[in-house]
């Protein structure tokens, strides 16, 4: 083998070592996860959706303001966190969370509005986020996302963020 061939061999397996590092490899576990959690909200099923959130950790909400090019375009700003405990118990006399989870609203975008029947591509990015894919863009957004976490076997959502206006 020529010089020239194996220089040009070595540059091309260590560029596909960085690209293949660099890039997020799909979890099958996890994007099952995902489908499931927001199939959850869709069809309204509690049950499911509260198997998702830990009961120790319990669920971050964040908010995001598109600000646009004032400067914070696409900040997260912590609203709440909800501990199981409060949130199951919310959802089972079907509560003010119960009604942001699971049903359309009609004014203010709300978890729903977020994460149910959207249109948009679920791209899991690092640290096991799934954003929306933001076509204007041509990246995924981070007004609304989904961050996972394995406890044990299962995966648990840790933080959700959806934008407000």
């Amino acid at each position: 083998m020529s010089k020239l061939f194996k220089v040009i061999l070595i540059i091309l397996v260590l560029a596909v070592c960085g690209f293949a590092q660099s890039t997020v490899k799909a979890n099958p576990s996890l994007e099952a996860t995902m489908k499931k959690f927001i199939r959850s909200i869709e069809t309204k099923n509690t049950s499911v959706f509260l198997s998702f959130i830990s009961r120790k950790d319990g669920l971050r909400i964040m908010n995001t303001i598109d600000q646009g090019e004032a400067g914070n375009a696409d900040k997260p700003v912590l609203d709440s966190t909800l501990s199981y405990r409060k949130l199951s118990a919310d959802l089972a006399k079907k509560g003010g969370y119960y009604r942001d989870i699971f049903i359309r609203s009609k004014e203010d975008p709300d978890f729903y509005d977020a994460f149910a029947r959207r249109k948009e591509k679920w791209i899991l990015t690092g640290g096991n986020k799934f954003m929306l894919w933001d076509k204007t863009e041509r990246k995924p957004s981070n007004l609304v996302y989904l961050k996972w976490k394995k406890s044990g076997a299962a995966w648990v959502v840790i933080e959700a963020a959806r934008m407000i206006s």
